[in-house]
């Protein structure tokens, strides 16, 4: 209740809960705030769990490792739909009227060159 009333005020809003869910590195149980999961994988038997400050501190630690962090999904609550990430940002989603080529779409739907 206090929670909601210092989001209603301003203040910060609570942190979600992922009942469950602990982050694999640091151990937080349960997950609060942002969940990072990776599920498993031919390469990756396990899936794998990471709060914020853990997914930040391992995106900082692998920028010179191009892809390690590939596959992850950002959930912002345990309701929410997943975003996909790369690294640090979510991974842009393609313009539905640019083309593989690189060509756009004009109005009538016709290619327009690069």
């Amino acid at each position: 209740a206090a929670g909601a009333s210092a989001a209603r005020d301003g203040g910060p809003a609570p942190l979600a809960s992922h009942p469950g869910v602990n982050c694999d590195q640091c151990g937080m149980e349960p997950l609060e705030g942002a969940r990072f999961h990776r599920p498993a994988a031919r390469f990756q038997l396990l899936p794998t769990d990471l709060c914020r400050a853990c997914y930040e501190r391992r995106a900082a630690a692998d920028a010179s490792v191009k892809g390690r962090l590939q596959g992850f999904l950002r959930l912002d609550s345990p309701d929410a739909p997943s975003v996909p990430m790369t690294g640090l940002h979510p991974t842009p989603t393609p313009n539905r009227s640019e083309h593989r080529s690189g060509h756009r779409s004009d109005a009538e739907g016709g290619l327009v060159a690069p």
